[in-house]
């Protein structure tokens, strides 16, 4: 075999013609081919079925159906089919319309075929058979014996201006008969609830009849009530007289359930008596002058004689609840101090409070009308404030329990840690679920394992940080504030700070 030296060698050396390639030719489809090829699929379909494409009858027969129209509706295309129109589809035949009756019979598509489409059938609208069926739509209309009711108008109206009621936000709760609210800027008043049951949630609902100031009346129901005033609507509080009476007139059917009173020492110790405005809050199933008789020799009265300052005679409710409200609602002024009885024993009173006397006596009347969960008790101001809305962005503090009660109740005011913090302002308190492993049973009156764990129990304000970094920080606490309720966070609780929503 010969040497090859070059490629021009090895080309010319083909005896084979292996290198003599062909070019191959490639043809494009024209327009033409395509529309035959594309029709030619619906005689495909019409052999094979005997009928022609319908719409709505899937996709692939629906696409078939579209193109068939199409190619009718353009005679050029049809013509050039002709050919190829072997089952005579493209051949329409005119038909004469002369009614109604004609159109919908021409129905290719069956569009007008379908009596649940039917464009008198509306499927999302209550027909009127429906509501004629619902209950029926409250409007207001002239209340023919409004001169029976305006007399109570006018005495809430003064009652208002002399500040014996008060406009409150509405809380459900508090709506029932006999009760006054303003709805849209006119004030109603509860003539009565009635027919009542219970809706598909649950919840008492009825017909009412309401009375407004402009003698106007209406019968909505209590559920749409409650949905107004909640949408532009206010509550307005019982008559402060009535506070304690719950039926609002006492009759010898009326039980007597006890007495709340207002206790003030008699105490010659220094620290007692340079406390203003101390008072202590009780409850009493008998009567007062009774329960306090031996008060010198009891450390819940702090081992002195006392005076009664007030006491209120409650009818047909629970005084210890009230009692227990009042200890919360005032916790974060609660006496600290220990008191020592005659047989050496150290015990902690906790029904002591610094507050001035007009305002218990207003956190009382506040509490029976169940407008207290709008408000809290400023103890460094000594007045009851409006409670800040829930800030679902505010960040929490996890403290173990009973820490975080203490700092609820007043007692505890510094939190200790040993990094400083530059945060300032109300942040929320988490009782984280691990326990404390100290006692504060004495001084709370609770066992540790009994206080709620797991849970934003309030608020607190961060007003400063001192100390250095070998001593460590103390985190300045002021303005507890507890929440009406416990809320459990929705994320997960971390060592020390973290946002629960």
């Amino acid at each position: 075999m010969r040497e090859k030296k070059t490629l021009a060698d090895i080309f010319a050396d083909d005896p084979f013609n292996l290198l003599d390639v062909k070019k191959i030719s490639t043809q494009a489809i024209t327009a033409d081919e395509r529309l035959l090829e594309s029709f030619n699929e619906i005689n495909v379909f019409y052999g094979k079925n005997q009928r022609e494409p319908q719409s709505g009858k899937g996709i692939q027969e629906h696409r078939l159906a579209a193109r068939l129209k199409n190619l009718r509706e353009d005679s050029e295309k049809a013509s050039s089919l002709a050919g190829a129109d072997e089952y005579h589809l493209l051949e329409v035949k005119e038909k004469k319309v002369e009614s109604i009756a004609d159109i919908f019979s021409d129905d290719g598509f069956g569009l007008l075929n379908n009596d649940a489409d039917d464009i008198f059938n509306l499927k999302h609208v209550t027909s009127p058979e429906e509501r004629a069926k619902a209950d029926l739509v409250a409007h207001r209309k002239k209340c023919l014996n409004f001169q029976e009711y305006e007399a109570l108008f006018k005495s809430c109206h003064q009652e208002l201006k002399d500040k014996k009621r008060k406009v409150v936000p509405f809380v459900e709760k508090s709506l029932d008969k006999g009760v006054f609210f303003v709805l849209s800027g006119i004030i109603g008043y509860v003539e009565s609830i009635l027919e009542t049951y219970k809706d598909e949630f649950g919840k008492i609902d009825g017909r009412t009849r309401i009375i407004f100031e402009n003698g106007t009346e209406s019968n909505m129901l209590f559920r749409s009530l409650i949905k107004r005033l909640y949408e532009d609507g206010k509550l307005i509080t019982e008559h402060q007289d009535n506070y304690l009476n719950p039926l609002r007139s006492i009759t010898e059917e009326d039980q007597e359930s006890g007495f709340i009173y207002i206790l003030k020492s008699k105490s010659d110790r220094q620290e007692i008596t340079s406390i203003p405005h101390l008072y202590k809050i009780g409850y009493s199933k008998g009567a007062v002058e009774e329960r306090v008789k031996n008060a010198a020799q009891d450390p819940t009265y702090l081992m002195a004689p006392v005076a009664i300052v007030t006491a209120f005679k409650c009818y047909n409710m629970n005084p210890q609840k009230l009692e227990q409200l009042l200890h919360n609602f005032f916790g974060s002024s609660c006496l600290n101090v220990d008191v020592i009885d005659e047989r050496g024993r150290r015990s902690v009173p906790r029904e002591w409070f610094i507050a001035p006397l007009n305002v218990i006596e207003e956190a009382i009347q506040m509490i029976v009308s169940r407008e207290i969960v709008h408000y809290r008790y400023d103890a460094n101001r000594q007045e009851i404030r409006a409670r800040e809305s829930f800030d679902k962005t505010r960040r929490a503090l996890s403290i173990r329990q009973p820490y975080a009660e203490q700092i609820m109740r007043g007692f505890k005011k510094e939190e200790y840690r040993g990094i400083p913090t530059n945060i300032r302002g109300r942040v929320y308190i988490y009782a984280s679920n691990t326990l404390a492993d100290i006692d504060a049973s004495l001084r709370l009156g609770i066992k540790n394992e009994d206080l709620p764990r797991g849970v934003l129990i309030g608020s607190v304000e961060i007003v400063g940080c001192e100390g250095n970094k070998r001593l460590g920080y103390a985190w300045i606490l002021a303005n507890p504030e507890r929440l009406p309720e416990l809320i459990k966070p929705v994320k997960k609780p971390q060592p020390v700070w973290f946002y629960p929503f």
